[in-house]
């Protein structure tokens, strides 16, 4: 496993660190803060998972009360991988 510091910087690699719009900054100051929250077994389980490729079977989480956070980003999600997902 990577130490804590290398894997915070590969997050806050991808920040912005030039001028931003305010509320853009506030967020990145937010994102900062709850980095700095996390241990490293915490984070480097976090990125794991946002880097798998997995397939889940609809019909094992049915049952499961599931909340679905989308973004208006074009890029986060192609439209069509979009609409699948409802």
């Amino acid at each position: 496993m990577l130490p804590s510091l290398v894997l915070k910087k590969m997050v806050m690699g991808n920040f912005t660190s030039g001028k931003v719009d305010p509320r853009i900054a506030d967020s990145i100051d937010f994102m900062v803060e709850r980095l700095e929250s996390l241990t490293q077994q915490e984070l480097a389980s976090r990125l794991t998972l946002n880097c798998m490729t997995c397939y889940v079977e609809p019909q094992k989480i049915l049952s499961l009360p599931i909340t679905i956070m989308d973004v208006f980003d074009e890029y986060a999600l192609s439209n069509p991988v979009r609409e699948e997902m409802y």
